[in-house]
């Protein structure tokens, strides 16, 4: 157990230690009741009943008639029982108030955990939704949030109990201590069952967590890909991955089921055992005239007080393996180190327009890969000019599109904004457009998802955005309350990219990147969208990243890309006559189009 993880989430118990130290007293306060009671239950058999409510046995001679023990024996039973009934009502009401606090610092807790964690991962890099998979973090921010609360507020799942067991040991020995060793036996039983717990089920509690994570994995890959593997007739495989994955788990709970059902009725026979015991020194003792009828119940209450409370303290321990996973799993999440976060030293940049961006040397690979994917990139481009990109498959440009949108940080050289090395912050980001190949669309209607962009955006401006991105005609059939799934199923591959062409035109940057975002479009809607953006864009820094030439030859510069490196970079012409690749690549593209090999949706 690492203890930084403790003390991190521990940290959202702060706020409300005041009420939480209350809610504690009001705890104690209701376990003090609940173990006071059982001696007025013997006080009542005792006093009120064997001395005819007399507290006094040297006076019980006194009494003269039948009426005056009746009277007597009731004045103490109703005095007594006054008491209990108070003591309780007090508990009740202890109990209720406690639980409340409990509740409500419980779900603001939950809260501001769950709003941690949804504003950490809105701020992760690339790189860190690479590392952590995104359905890990919707169930990181989900049942593991929700596990760790449960984790926090299992501390009272302790104290309660080891309150009980105290507090009932103590009032069981003040009771008798002739009959106390048999309390000694069963502290000995309880350590017993706690080590066989921590030995034998808590690693397989472990084990079942782990697996419980790969089951829904397999679960949702088998859901979301099931078109896939019908396509492929190989259900066989996938229910053999699956089977083995759920006899796994049927195996373990098979083992934890058999180890509880070994402890609890051992609890039960120990019990048994102790009342028998009880009776058969007890039955001596008030033959002896040693110890009471009364004292006898209490003390059998306060046993069975203290061997609940063990089984309510098992059943927490069996529990923690389950949270502190969760623990650990969100705190890796809170723990990633935010890229963005640097000095202020050039805070009144944020202020300026960018004029210009200068490639030094740029290198980038991922942390756990041995080859650069961007190796040694130079360039520089200027307000109001456009860079094309393009190159082979798998030579870099995706990622160059991310370090230029300030999502990547290079791992090597410098980039130079308006000549000051200014790494990418929340600020920056809000300087940059950037629209990737299969950009998302939302569950909402058209105006929604436009308003992402900019949510003070006006309908006038929203309509300029369509009609730039060619999209106008399709939302004036549909209207801008359009329902669109988040699966996006209700428009085409081309409808989506220019509703998320429209959309980044809304937010008005100092810096366009489109990532292959023309790419399913037909060529005359292609050729429309680029004048349109010509235009638009004419005093912005623009870089076009495409697979297809006709879509980059107008560029002021097309840089060439092959294996992470620049192999190319001028105009459309100057390429043509100097650089092999995109010649081969303008060659191909020519053959393909005049037989009509290329199809795009609209």
């Amino acid at each position: 157990m690492k203890w930084k993880y403790f003390k991190m989430v521990s940290n959202y118990l702060k706020p409300y230690i005041g009420f939480i130290l209350i809610a504690l007293v009001f705890m104690l306060g209701n376990q003090f009741c609940s173990l006071y009671i059982p001696s007025l239950m013997a006080k009542i058999v005792d006093i009120g009943i064997k001395q005819h409510g007399i507290e006094n046995p040297e006076m019980i001679n006194m009494i003269l008639s039948q009426d005056e023990v009746i009277s007597s024996q009731t004045n103490y039973i109703f005095k007594i029982g006054s008491v209990m009934l108070v003591l309780t009502l007090i508990s009740v009401v202890l109990t209720v108030v406690y639980n409340y606090m409990l509740s409500k610092i419980s779900s603001k807790v939950s809260n501001d955990l769950r709003k941690d964690l949804y504003s950490k991962i809105m701020k992760f890099s690339l790189y860190d939704l690479n590392k952590i998979s995104v359905s890990s973090l919707i169930t990181r921010t989900t049942r593991d949030a929700q596990n760790v609360h449960s984790f926090l507020f299992s501390i009272t799942n302790f104290i309660m109990p080891v309150i009980l067991m105290a507090g009932g040991i103590g009032f069981a020995i003040k009771k008798s201590q002739k009959l106390s060793p048999v309390l000694l036996i069963g502290s000995i039983f309880a350590a017993g069952m706690i080590m066989i717990i921590f030995k034998f089920v808590i690693p397989k509690v472990k084990i079942m967590q782990l697996l419980g994570d790969k089951f829904n994995l397999i679960m949702k890959e088998r859901l979301s890909g099931i078109t896939t593997v019908r396509t492929f007739v190989n259900e066989d495989l996938e229910e053999k991955r699956f089977k083995e994955c759920n006899d796994s788990l049927f195996e373990n709970s098979i083992y934890i089921s058999k180890f509880m059902s070994f402890i609890l009725p051992s609890v039960v026979i120990i019990l048994n055992l102790v009342n028998v015991y009880v009776i058969w020194v007890g039955a001596k003792e008030i033959e002896n005239s040693t110890m009471a009828v009364g004292d006898i119940m209490a003390f059998f209450q306060y046993i069975m007080m203290i061997i609940m409370s063990f089984i309510m303290l098992v059943l927490s321990i069996i529990k923690i393996p389950k949270y502190w996973i969760s623990v650990e799993r969100v705190c890796k999440v809170l723990e990633v180190s935010k890229n963005s976060d640097f000095s202020e030293e050039n805070a009144n940049f944020y202020n300026e327009k960018i004029e210009k961006i200068e490639f030094k040397n740029v290198s980038f690979k991922y942390n756990s890969a041995e080859d650069y994917i961007i190796k040694n990139v130079n360039f520089t481009i200027k307000k109001g000019e456009t860079i094309g990109i393009i190159g082979t498959t798998g030579c870099g440009k995706s990622t160059l599109a991310r370090i230029l949108s300030g999502f990547l940080v290079p791992t090597e050289g410098r980039i130079l904004f308006n000549d000051k090395e200014i790494k990418p912050n929340d600020k920056f980001l809000g300087k940059v457009g950037y629209i990737v190949q299969n950009a998302p669309l939302f569950n909402g209607d058209i105006e929604y998802n436009l308003k992402i962009a900019n949510p003070a955006a006006t309908k006038e401006e929203m309509i300029q955005a369509l009609k730039d991105a060619e999209i106008y005609d399709f939302v004036l059939k549909n209207g801008l309350d359009k329902n669109i799934s988040g699966a996006n199923f209700s428009v085409s591959g081309g409808q989506r990219q220019r509703l998320s062409i429209a959309r980044a035109l809304l937010k008005d940057c100092d810096v366009y990147v489109f990532d292959d975002s023309f790419s399913r479009l037909d060529f005359k809607t292609d050729l429309n969208v680029r004048k349109n953006l010509s235009n638009r864009l004419k005093d912005k820094i623009v870089f076009v990243i495409s697979h297809r030439i006709g879509t980059i030859k107008n560029a002021d510069k097309i840089i060439v890309l092959d294996q992470g490196g620049i192999i190319g970079l001028g105009d459309h012409k100057s390429l043509t006559l100097n650089c092999s690749l995109y010649k081969e690549i303008l060659s191909m593209q020519t053959k393909i189009k005049s037989t009509g090999g290329e199809k795009n949706e609209n």
